[in-house]
């Protein structure tokens, strides 16, 4: 018909080749695997919640130069015009040129590739071989994405192998108030609170020289006993289970911010809240039983 394009097999052919082009590059990018964040954690700390402090090569994972050598605790300084890091940490010195396939340890020169990453103006260092040259032990768990870097030594506090018969008490060993205790008798015992703030719809009473911040009932008693992280020591979720057996209940919580690991104690109960499911306890509580 007058007015109609007439695709003879000429025309066709470099269509259909179009087609099949296009459609074999459309299936590259949607097999492409979507880049899945990570975080870092050092002693119960998260390094950042910055997407561009973070960047991932291979399996090497890199995160921001001056929030890795401030969490862990170098005198660090970083020099943009002479191109080069410094850290020290003890009897531990260490010096990453940027842009160089090299490092020196306490003078000594090593080849390393990509010591030193910039990403979006972001000055980046590889979190294991830095953390590891400072005597830290570094721990990937891939179901969570997680990196996890303990400075400190692991530390036993409250969180022992009478924790759960105490607190069926209503006490913590090591923490002088326990649940039901007044608030005179409270103050009476760790002063006046040093402070106040305001949790799931109550308000926390903070008393520093016990460790612990109370929440009262209606009638001023002692509902709610939160150990501060001073008192929990330095263990990992996983230290916790070996000491009391796996919770009744676990999970992430935004509410908390954290990761809750909760175990009945006769009448009452301890619920734990660490950084991650794999990280570093960070505080617990006691409290009755919810009816």
């Amino acid at each position: 018909m007058e007015g109609r394009p007439i695709l003879t097999n000429r025309r066709i052919a470099p269509l259909f080749l179009l087609a099949v082009l296009l459609a074999a590059a459309l299936s590259n990018v949607a097999a492409e695997p979507a880049y899945r964040p990570f975080s870092v954690e050092v002693d119960g700390e998260v390094l950042s919640y910055r997407h561009n402090d973070y960047y991932l090569e291979g399996d090497r994972t890199y995160v921001s130069a001056e929030k890795l050598l401030a969490a862990l605790s170098t005198e660090y300084s970083i020099d943009h015009k002479r191109k080069i890091v410094t850290a020290k940490k003890g009897e531990v010195s260490l010096i990453l040129p940027i842009g160089e396939a090299y490092a020196e340890i306490n003078g000594k020169r090593i080849t390393r590739k990509n010591q030193v990453r910039t990403v979006n103006a972001t000055l980046l260092l590889p979190v294991r071989f830095v953390s590891e040259t400072f005597g830290c032990t570094v721990h990937w768990y891939p179901d969570t994405r997680t990196v996890i870097v303990d400075v400190k030594p692991k530390q036993y506090g409250v969180i022992d192998g009478s924790l759960l018969a105490s607190a069926a008490q209503g006490t913590i060993s090591g923490i002088a108030v326990k649940l039901g205790d007044s608030r005179q008798q409270v103050e009476h015992t760790c002063g006046g609170p040093s402070d106040a703030f305001s949790y799931e719809g109550g308000t926390f009473f903070e008393y520093p020289p016990c460790r612990c911040a109370i929440f009262y009932d209606d009638q001023e008693l002692a509902a709610v006993v939160w150990v501060y992280h001073a008192a929990t020591g330095n263990l990992r979720t996983a230290d916790a289970k070996q000491i009391l057996g796996e919770p009744e209940w676990e999970e992430q919580n935004q509410t908390h911010s954290g990761y809750l690991l909760n175990y009945p104690a006769g009448p009452n109960q301890i619920t734990l809240r660490a950084s991650s499911k794999h990280g570093t306890i960070t505080g617990l509580w006691l409290s009755a039983k919810q009816q």
